[in-house]
């Protein structure tokens, strides 16, 4: 579990610091919205806000009505962090069957 310290600025707008053990940023995410989550069912925050990571903003929304109600969404930029190239051969490869 990752430590994080989450600051809510308005109903609309929430800060989370994460400590991280790694350089990866999915951990900050699902915590992300999970805070945001959390805000919601302690009356801190509305079921869409703007939650201000290291890493840039996030949009997230817990969504209350219609075929997604339940499910939370994330939005924000998408940027490139691993390019990499690997060979296999016939001898790497595992049946899926």
């Amino acid at each position: 579990m990752m430590p994080m310290v989450t600051t809510v600025m308005t109903e609309a707008a929430a800060s989370i610091e994460v400590a991280r053990r790694s350089a990866g940023t999915v951990t900050a995410q699902v915590g992300a919205c999970a805070a945001q989550v959390a805000a919601v069912l302690t009356n801190r925050t509305d079921r869409s806000a703007t939650v201000e990571l290291r890493g840039g903003n996030l949009e997230i929304e817990w969504r209350e009505r219609g075929p997604d109600a339940g499910h939370v969404f994330m939005t924000g930029e998408a940027v490139s962090v691993f390019k990499g190239e690997i060979e296999v051969g016939d001898a790497d490869l595992v049946s899926a069957g």
